[in-house]
């Protein structure tokens, strides 16, 4: 009931007023020059208290990082993007292991983002001395237009927007996601890419799909939301606060971003105490001694021909599964200093090592299999 009631406080309001913003800065835009590629942050998971003391340890430091090309055909079609990227420094200060974590944008970013970080060079990692390999790492590379554009661009996003809007309005949740979906597929800059995806996580939402809805609010809130319309990023932060406690995910919850007391469409600030209500209890949750236990379900991949695997950072020390409806084929767990590889087995407890930092579970499986994770300390 507390997601209707948010639903109907994110009602079709919010979704007339993000795209009558789009439509009436695209009608005086003029096309935008390519311009050069921001510098790409590195920014490793940590937990909101700062990951902890990782004993003994120095992390590798960056000596050369050249920054992903712009491909020229993106730049200059007023297409930018966001890839999301993970990799290993080794003993040696060399990076391997880099995998794309998630994307919005062409093939072609995300061919140039691998291609940069496989360059990147560190002096490497030491523990108690000795050079050591960092894993956990992540990096998340924007590819914007220094235009200073915050609007949509294109007109054929903005029709195939309202026309998915509507059909939603109308409670054609079906039809107006397919065309929402569609309208992704075409050449986006980031605010377009925002704000469809938090109309998408709007849709889901109503269409009872909290599952569907949480990647798509995880892109619209891409760099705190800064590339939503400003009137839309507080109901995002609720709408993601929200989405990530159904999902199971308690560390985003406890650590979730600070709101405003009241917006546009929480004018009496309801769902912000409710939201309150949910953290503070969260929070105590994650600070008991007693087993946690954690409903999971692998997620469909965002491509047919990829993996399903679902993630999540690790609470605890100690783990194992239980209550597997499917099929899981194996785990990865990346600490800082630790790596832990091996197949799901139900019948095994596993434990990361004492000050081996803020760790990342990885479960491959078949989409849809559902399971019970148990973290103990």
């Amino acid at each position: 009931m507390a997601v209707r009631r948010l639903l109907a406080r994110l009602s079709a309001a919010a979704s007339v007023a993000a795209l009558s913003g789009l439509s009436a800065q695209a009608a005086t835009t003029a096309p935008a020059k390519p311009a050069p590629l921001s510098p790409p942050a590195l920014k490793e998971v940590q937990l909101c208290d700062g990951g902890g003391v990782v004993r003994g340890f120095v992390p590798a430091k960056a000596t050369n990082k050249p920054s992903p090309v712009f491909p020229d055909f993106d730049a200059s079609h007023d297409s930018e993007g966001w890839v999301r990227i993970g990799f290993t420094i080794d003993a040696e200060g060399s990076t391997r292991n880099v995998v794309v974590l998630d994307r919005m944008g062409s093939e072609r970013m995300i061919s140039s983002a691998i291609s940069a970080i496989k360059n990147w060079d560190y002096k490497p990692a030491t523990l108690n001395g000795q050079p050591a390999d960092q894993f956990n790492n992540t990096a998340e590379i924007l590819y914007e237009l220094q235009t200073g554009q915050s609007r949509a661009v294109h007109d054929n996003v903005i029709k195939l927007y309202e026309s998915g809007r509507d059909l939603v309005n109308k409670g054609k949740y079906t039809e107006g996601i397919a065309i929402l979906e569609s309208a992704k597929e075409e050449r986006l800059n980031l605010f377009e890419q925002a704000m469809i995806s938090f109309a998408l996580a709007y849709a889901h939402m109503l269409s009872n799909n909290p599952q569907k809805a949480l990647p798509q609010i995880r892109h619209a809130m891409i760099e705190d939301g800064r590339y939503l319309e400003k009137r839309i990023a507080n109901p995002a932060k609720r709408l993601r606060i929200r989405l990530e406690a159904l999902a199971g995910n308690p560390r985003y919850v406890a650590c979730a971003p600070s709101l405003a007391e009241t917006d546009d469409f929480d004018p009496t600030g309801a769902d912000r105490k409710d939201l309150t209500r949910i953290i503070g209890s969260t929070t105590a949750l994650l600070k008991s001694t007693a087993p946690y236990v954690r409903a999971a379900r692998v997620p469909e991949p965002a491509k047919e021909d990829a993996p399903g695997i679902w993630e999540y950072e690790l609470i605890r020390k100690k783990f194992s599964f239980t209550a597997i409806n499917g099929a899981l084929t194996k785990f990865r767990v990346n600490c800082v200093v630790h790596l832990v590889e091996d197949d799901v087995k139900l019948a095994n407890q596993w434990s990361t090592p004492e000050f081996s930092g803020p760790c990342t579970l990885r479960v491959w499986g078949e989409p849809g299999t559902t399971f019970k994770l148990v973290e103990e300390w």
